[in-house]
Formats: structure tokens, C-alpha cells, sequence
């Protein structure tokens, strides 16, 4: 039999090295790469505004994205939850805030926020008729 701690302390490192590395990334990508990037000029696709937008918005997904599998990793390692339900609230929710923040940033013009939104509604929607599977590992 597994030690019930050790998969809780494994999925708890896993989780805050994920979270590190998320902040990392989008910390020291808005730095280093976006910031100076943007600021060149002479590129036309990056004059556009949306074009702008559009990759900072991709960048920082990443790392939302990583925040969600790091709240799933400390969700399944810490607290007995149905692992099926976690997953498709998780990354409904992440998914449909993703869409709805990228529709007020674009203005509505990026094509991606209604397929981010409807990603995460579908999520959601699978979530609320999902039979429940009640699988505790510990």
C-alpha cells in the first residue's frame, strides 16, 4: 500500500513548481521577449493592434493554463474529489474567463475568444451532467 502523505507531498511539489514556473514564464516573457518586442517597430503585423494584443494574450494563456493543471495537481493530491468533476470545472471555469477576458481585451475581434468561452462552457456543461465516479486513490 502507498503512504498517503508521499502522494500528497509529491502532487504538492509538483503543483508549486508548476505555479513557479508559470510565474516565471510570464514575468520574465513580458520582460524579455513581449515587451521588447513590441516596442520594435517596422514589422507590420506587429503595428496592428490586435496583432499585439493577440500575443501578449497567448503568452500569459500558457501560463493560466499551467495554474489550472497546478490546481488540478494540489485538487487530486490533497482533497478526495472526483477527478473527472475537478477536470471539467477546473478548466471550464479557466477557460471560459480566458474567452470572456480576451473578447473585452480584442474587442471582441479576436477569433479565439469564442472558442476559448465555448471551450469552457462546454466543460462546464459536460460537468453539471457527468455521472459522478468517486475514485480515492488514498
Amino acid at each position: 500500500m502507498t503512504d498517503p502523505s508521499a502522494y500528497q507531498s509529491w502532487t504538492l511539489a509538483g503543483a508549486v513548481f508548476l505555479v513557479l514556473t508559470s510565474v516565471t514564464h510570464s514575468v520574465a516573457g513580458e520582460r524579455f521577449l513581449i515587451t521588447p518586442m513590441l516596442r520594435l517597430r517596422g514589422n507590420a503585423v506587429l503595428e496592428h493592434w490586435l496583432a499585439r494584443i493577440v500575443i501578449r494574450f497567448a503568452w500569459h494563456l500558457t501560463s493560466l493554463t499551467w495554474v489550472m493543471i497546478a490546481i488540478l495537481l494540489l485538487t487530486v493530491g490533497t482533497v478526495r474529489v472526483d477527478p473527472t468533476m475537478a477536470i471539467l470545472g477546473i478548466f471550464g471555469v479557466g477557460f471560459l474567463v480566458a474567452g470572456v477576458f480576451d473578447m473585452f481585451i480584442s474587442r471582441g475581434q479576436h477569433i479565439g475568444w469564442p472558442l476559448l468561452a465555448a471551450t469552457g462552457t462546454c466543460l462546464l456543461a459536460a460537468r453539471s451532467v457527468a455521472p459522478p465516479i468517486y475514485v480515492v486513490f488514498y
